[in-house]
């Protein structure tokens, strides 16, 4: 641990000799500040220096930081030799003083450039883990410096271009070392180029919490071999490397941000959602870049003068160009690298438009998904609203593994995706894609409360229909068996004690006879409260009291029953009573406001349900009102269960027809 640490400490010192080298020295013989340009370059290359310095300190057993603060340390020396050799110069130009200079250093460090990527190839090669995952890793990662090596010692056995004296040298020592020395640039590219293949290829088969760290590196990659192309189409197609400036500064400010990012808070935020447009933009910007150059070159050498009008107009003709291919090439990296993502969001866009069209419900988001994904397991749960109850989108109760995906909305949890390993442990879960999850589930907990909601409220209608039912019958029991029975006692003693009245009494007979009459008609209006309560021939069966209210009627009223036979077996008590009083109410309304002459009553029984119908031909033009008999018929079929319907079109009868439930 504490080699680990002194690490940093060595560094930190080793840049700053090599930072008084190469500035503080030269600035000091000459007297005068070091040019913006060198001091620029080793700025660039600080934060990579101290990002690095700070990983090795806070994670000293991974190798990342050590990368870092290396391709931060080539930086600042680059700089410092540049600024170093430039100072040489003028002092032998202007000959006012000398420092060392070193002609077969200089020549050796031809190839220095290659520096600037070597650190950041292997840091392609070995991250998030520190070390190359295979031995083709391995290979590649020795083969880089291998290049390097090679190339800077070939092309300083060949002619050597240098303003200064010292390593200025026109003929080669070795004839042809320069030719070799070129046909390596190739090969450099082309191991770069395996550098960001092999790290695409470890992210697809990474696990899901390296994916998270690899995601912040993936889009940036791609710049360190793009940078390289990009200075080689320049210096063929303009003459100048000014373009590569760009892309270094870009890979030296940005891919030390994501690698600490990447090491430190992996799950800052959501980088899936920019982790494609980068790439595009990486790719159309190097396209843009390349294509810039070369029209600047040919305008260059065919105007014969500075090029800026056509380089504007290039410019405005690229981004009019690039515009709508970058939508469709973001949508296609996109379904490339984040499958699942995608599968995910079309199969969320697809529901909403069919839900809209109205061919499929909310509730079907489980079996889009199940089916994009190829995941039977998937499960989809939803939190109802004040309860906190997760259940499916059929209402019944589920438990969510604690892998499960929660989707949040404005803090709270509107529901869960359970059994979908890939998105299950990658940190945080994309935004965007949670908020596409989020406005089905929304809708379809909604959906589920309101239906509980409405459930219970028949429900509840139920039990109080059943609590009347009961309580009727327990009244009409009460009054048959109770007062009803003890008038009728009473009569019988009344006439009982008129018998035994002697003939000189005759006066008291015409009492008793008007007290018995009395009794009777008491009698007779309890009989009819009790029937009204409950009709006392339901107690036959629904067939016999639609009988007997259709003979008892003061006009002629047909019943039909189908099947023809004994259909009330299977009709439950509480369902004939209300079939009973939706024909009774409908035939008492057909006699006293359709002027019918003809009343027709159907029971029909089957399929688990039964159908009361009373038809007359008269009027028409029956309405529900609220307060009226027929709509206090619809809250008694509803509160069972079943449906009434009234059609009753002006000068064509009457129908009032009931649906029941026997369940």
């Amino acid at each position: 641990m504490r080699r680990l640490r002194a690490e940093p400490v060595g560094i930190v010192a080793v840049s700053l000799g090599v930072a008084a080298m190469g500035f503080l020295l030269p600035a000091v013989v000459s007297g005068e500040p070091p040019e913006l340009w060198p001091v620029l370059s080793a700025a660039a290359g600080l934060p990579s220096l101290a990002l690095g310095v700070a990983l090795l300190w806070l994670r000293p057993h991974n190798r990342t930081g050590l990368l870092l603060a290396l391709a931060g340390f080539v930086a600042l020396l680059l700089a410092g030799v540049d600024n170093y050799l430039q100072v040489a110069q003028l002092l032998q130009e202007t000959g006012t003083g000398s420092i060392p200079v070193n002609g077969a250093s200089v020549a050796a460090a031809q190839g220095s450039w290659m520096l600037y990527y070597l650190p950041w190839a292997w840091l392609l090669l070995v991250f998030p883990s520190g070390a190359p995952a295979n031995r083709l890793d391995r290979i590649v990662a020795a083969a880089l410096p291998s290049i390097v090596v090679l190339f800077n010692l070939l092309a300083a056995l060949g002619p050597v271009a240098s303003p200064l004296p010292e390593a200025n040298r026109d003929v080669a020592l070795v004839p042809g070392a320069d030719v070799v020395a070129v046909l390596l640039l190739p090969l450099f590219f082309g191991a770069l180029l395996v550098c960001v293949v092999r790290f695409a290829v470890r992210f697809s088969h990474a696990p899901a919490a390296e994916r998270v760290q690899m995601r912040w590196l993936a889009a940036a990659g791609a710049l360190v071999p793009a940078t390289l192309l990009l200075c080689w189409a320049g210096y063929l197609l303009g003459g100048s490397s000014d373009v590569v400036v760009v892309g270094l500064l870009l890979i030296y400010l940005l891919l030390p941000a994501l690698v600490a990012v990447a090491v430190l808070r992996a799950e800052l935020f959501d980088v899936d959602r920019v982790l494609a447009a980068g790439l595009v933009g990486t790719g159309l910007g190097a396209v843009a870049l390349a294509v810039l150059a070369a029209i600047g070159g040919w305008a260059g050498a065919a105007l014969g003068q500075e090029s800026t009008a056509a380089t504007a107009a290039a410019t405005a003709v690229m981004v009019l160009l690039l515009l709508p291919v970058h939508k469709m090439l973001v949508r296609w990296v996109d379904r490339r690298l984040f499958p699942q993502r995608w599968l995910i969001m079309q199969s969320v866009a697809a529901l909403e438009h069919d839900v809209y069209a109205g061919r499929a419900l909310p509730e079907d988001l489980d079996i889009r998904l199940r089916a994009a994904l190829s995941v039977p397991s998937l499960e989809v749960g939803y939190v109802l609203p004040g309860t906190g109850e997760v259940v499916d989108a059929r209402g019944g109760a589920i438990l969510p593994d604690t892998s499960a995906i929660a989707v949040v909305v404005a803090g709270e949890a509107v529901g869960f995706l359970d059994h979908v390993p890939e998105l299950g442990h990658t940190g945080t879960p994309d935004r965007v894609l949670m908020a596409a999850l989020a406005r089905p589930m929304e809708l379809v907990r909604l959906r589920l409360e309101l239906s509980m909601a409405l459930a219970e409220v028949e429900a509840s209608r139920a039990r109080i229909l059943a609590a009347g039912y009961v309580e009727r019958q327990r009244l009409e029991r009460d009054l048959h068996d109770g007062a009803q029975q003890r008038l009728v006692a009473l009569g019988m003693s009344l006439r009982l004690a008129q018998r035994h009245l002697g003939i000189e009494q005759h006066e008291l007979h015409g009492v008793m006879d008007a007290a018995v009459a009395e009794l009777g008609t008491v009698v007779a209006e309890i009989r009819q409260l009790a029937h009204g309560i409950r009709p006392s021939s339901l107690e036959a069966g629904l067939p016999a009291a639609l009988e007997q209210l259709c003979h008892t009627a003061p006009f002629q009223v047909d019943l039909e029953l189908r099947p023809a036979g004994n259909p009330e077996a299977a009709i439950p008590e509480m369902v004939g009573t209300t079939a009973y009083f939706v024909a009774s109410e409908a035939v008492a309304n057909a006699a006293k406001y359709a002027q019918a002459s003809r009343i027709a009553v159907c029971l029909e029984h089957g399929g688990g349900v039964i159908r009361i119908g009373v038809r007359d031909n008269g009027g028409g033009g029956a309405v529900l009102r609220r307060g009226g008999g027929l709509a206090g018929l619809m809250d008694r079929v509803a509160a069972q269960g079943g449906t009434l319907q009234v059609l009753s079109p002006a000068g064509h009868g009457t129908l009032v027809e009931a649906e029941l439930p026997c369940a």
